[in-house]
Order: structure tokens, then C-alpha cells, then sequence
């Protein structure tokens, strides 16, 4: 764990089945780090296809390797990817918890409550303020 990440307050509390936890919101290095493991696991599935085909993979391809758009999008939705989000989140203040303890600790039900509670969800007031400087740009430019 680096200072910085030291040096964070706690952003909220959460309850996981009963127990309260010290959380910040999910950061961008958060997302960094999903989005290389997404890759490493492409490689891999790369790699495992070329050996199944009995063919020696091709380094370039494997080592070049980069997600698209949709590719990234699905790491971040699948269970795995909020299983790993909810991990970084939690580890932060508790850090010999796994990442299976934390898939084990949360219940479906309680998911999108705590998906909202570690990320930035703009509210309808945000929304609105950027809809407004968006109309200020426009009639700039007109």
C-alpha cells in the first residue's frame, strides 16, 4: 500500500452481513487494476487456445495484447470484476481480507446497494449543473 493510499480518510461506513466497514469510494487505479487483470486473463485465454490448437502461441499477439470497449465494460459487470472492485474498496482498511472472503460475505440483495456506495453516481442536482454548462458551451460556440 502506498502513503497515498495511507493517507485517505474513510469515505463512508457499510454494513456486509452485520459487520461495519471502513470504505472509500472506488478510485481510478481501482479501475486500472481491473481492467490489467481483464488482460492478464485474455492472455491467458489466449495462450490456452493456441496450446489446445497445438500450435506455439504467438508472443506478439499475446504480449500486444488490449481490450476493447465492450471487452471492458463486461470485466466491470461481470460478478468476478465487483467481486474485485468490492475487494479494493474493502482491503483498504482491512487488509488481510481475500477476495473469496469478500465474494462469500456478500449477498445478491445487498449488491446494488453497495455498488452505489463506492462509487461516484452522479445525483439528479449533478446531472442537472451539467446539463446547464453543456447548454453554456453550446450557445458559446454558436
Amino acid at each position: 500500500m502506498s502513503n497515498l493510499e495511507d493517507s485517505i480518510s474513510v469515505d463512508k461506513q457499510i454494513t456486509i452481513s452485520g459487520k461495519v466497514y471502513n470504505i472509500q469510494k472506488l478510485k481510478l487505479q481501482d479501475y486500472a487494476a481491473l481492467y490489467e487483470r481483464a488482460k492478464r486473463n485474455k492472455k491467458k485465454e489466449l495462450i490456452d487456445t493456441y496450446q489446445l490448437l497445438g500450435k506455439e502461441p504467438n508472443l506478439d499477439k499475446v504480449m500486444n495484447v488490449s481490450l476493447t470497449q465492450e471487452e471492458s465494460v463486461e470485466a466491470s459487470n461481470s460478478f468476478t470484476g465487483i467481486i474485485f472492485l468490492l475487494w479494493r474498496v474493502l482491503r483498504k482498511d482491512n487488509p488481510d481480507l481475500t477476495e473469496e472472503e469478500v465474494g462469500n460475505l456478500i449477498d445478491i440483495n445487498e449488491m446494488n446497494d453497495l455498488l452505489e456506495s463506492i462509487t461516484d453516481e452522479p445525483t439528479e442536482e449533478d446531472k442537472a449543473d451539467k446539463k446547464k454548462v453543456i447548454k453554456k458551451v453550446v450557445k458559446k460556440k454558436k
